[in-house]
């Protein structure tokens, strides 16, 4: 298994644990907590869009079309009806 590989399944065994997730949640609370100190204003959120990679003016995801079955609130269950 090579450097990358290895690094890769560490990272996201890291993050899918729930102390990874308390980092975050803390990071983004620690994050708010500061609005008010530089005045909510645009260099204070592209600190968060940049650490979270989403940035509303730019997102490839936003541009793709929604299936057919998104809008009549399909779930992927096959039992379902209707």
């Amino acid at each position: 298994m090579n450097l990358f590989t290895r690094f890769a399944k560490k990272a996201a065994r890291a993050t899918g644990h729930p102390a990874g997730f308390m980092v975050a949640v803390l990071i983004i609370v620690g994050w708010a907590l500061t609005g008010p100190i530089f005045k909510f204003n645009n260099t204070w959120q592209l600190v968060i869009n940049t650490g979270t990679n989403r940035d509303d003016d730019c997102n490839f995801l936003d541009g793709l079309p929604y299936p057919e079955h998104a809008e009549s609130g399909w779930r992927g269950d096959a039992t379902q009806t209707g």
